[in-house]
């Protein structure tokens, strides 16, 4: 037999193959949470003005719209385990929160002993790209 002839014959009797169970998959459970939510997008203007204010302002604006793509219902409270995660002082924040609230770009709700819980202003009509360079570029 010539080994570099590569062909296959089936040398199987003729016979019937066993039948395959072929069961529906069960139904999904309602009650298991999806592991990936969907994450809305940051609105890129709210970003580059969050991110002109203060050098932690991207900072802050990722924790923000992070946990806004979470939990979409508003207000964020924006508790110190949050901000542990990314590594933000809770001195900063409140800086830079003030910032963003002088700024337009939040609605903060103050509770003495209280987290501040944050709204998020998105301007409903959103700049195209060019409206964006044209707006924020070289200033």
């Amino acid at each position: 037999m010539d080994h570099r002839a590569h062909h296959f014959e089936d040398t199987r009797p003729d016979e019937e193959l066993p039948a395959v169970d072929r069961k529906p998959p069960p139904p999904p459970n309602p009650s298991r949470k999806k592991e990936r939510p969907f994450m809305k997008t940051m609105d890129i203007e709210w970003a580059i003005r969050a991110s002109r204010l203060h050098l932690a302002g991207s900072i802050l604006a990722n924790i923000l719209w992070y946990h806004h793509g979470l939990e979409p219902t508003e207000p964020i409270a924006l508790t110190g385990q949050r901000l542990r995660m990314w590594k933000m002082n809770v001195d900063t924040m409140y800086k830079v929160l003030a910032l963003f609230e002088q700024d337009g770009l939040v609605k903060v709700e103050r509770k003495p002993g209280k987290c501040p819980r944050v709204q998020l202003i998105v301007d409903t009509k959103p700049l195209n790209h060019r409206d964006l360079v044209e707006k924020y570029a070289g200033k």
